[in-house]
């Protein structure tokens, strides 16, 4: 297994196709760089050399229990481009992901060629009675029968079962320590106000169904960054980019052709 020695843990990663455009994807809390392994990779990989990377306490780098939180998530990621060389990369992020990469973005920016978001997070969702909530998570984290509804209530659709076990599998790696570091109260996006600032490319992917992250918070993100491409996909749900990997495709695929020809005139 690829990973790579950095802020003193092992990270995994892989590596596809052979472009000199990077693009980096970036999964959800409780999941893995697996989610973007059947569609997303062999279709990016004809035109840029694809990276999926398992953050911390995640995946195959489940082992890190320590310092999950956006900070240094963030940090790992521009640790990751300076080891590989990576001069500028374009960004892109799920939920969880999405938030790392909106601190990316903030801490970074001259690391970036465009920034891509999908149905973006703050990082944690608490911000009063966590000593209460704390106890249920920490009952919650690896224990496959409870995770599974708990997935479940993200979908709109029903997923096949391979790709649902594959779901559940993955979150039960993720422990009690990542859970709690993660959704503490303090994890939150630092800087927030200097998204205002940012002048790259970038498109913000928002689900109108989405039950997992408030809406009104996507849109905020995406009405902060200057330019940024904002598509509300009404029907879809928290989980649209493993649900409809076709639709969240094309569009990214559409913006980053529109950004290598107008780079910051982007056109909403």
């Amino acid at each position: 297994m690829p990973k790579i020695n950095l802020n003193n843990i092992e990270l995994y990663y892989e590596e596809y196709g052979n472009s000199k455009d990077v693009i980096i994807l970036l999964h959800s809390f409780l999941s893995s760089s697996k989610m973007w392994l059947n569609n997303y990779v062999p279709d990016l990989m004809k035109r840029y050399k694809v990276y999926t990377i398992d953050a911390r306490g995640h995946g195959n780098s489940n082992g890190v229990k320590t310092g999950c939180n956006l900070q240094q998530m963030a940090d790992d990621i521009y640790q990751f481009v300076i080891l590989k060389n990576i001069d500028k990369c374009i960004l892109a992020g799920t939920s969880m992901g999405g938030a790392i990469a909106i601190q990316f973005a903030i801490n970074f920016p001259d690391k970036m060629k465009s920034l891509i978001l999908m149905n973006p997070g703050p990082g944690s969702l608490f911000s009063k009675g966590f000593s209460f909530i704390s106890p249920v998570l920490s009952f919650v984290s690896q224990k496959k029968f409870l995770l599974k509804p708990l997935l479940k209530s993200v979908l709109i659709n029903k997923l096949p079962q391979n790709v649902l076990s594959e779901f559940v599998n993955d979150a039960a790696l993720v422990s009690k320590e990542t859970w709690l570091q993660y959704l503490h109260p303090d994890n939150k996006i630092h800087n927030y106000d200097k998204l205002k600032n940012l002048t790259i490319p970038t498109l913000v992917i928002i689900s109108g169904k989405d039950r997992a992250i408030p809406i009104e918070y996507q849109e905020n993100v995406a009405d902060t960054i200057p330019k940024a491409v904002k598509i509300i996909m009404n029907d879809e749900g928290h989980a649209v980019v493993i649900e409809n990997p076709k639709k969240v495709l094309s569009k990214i695929n559409s913006f980053l052709k529109e950004s290598l020809k107008e780079q910051h005139n982007i056109l909403v």
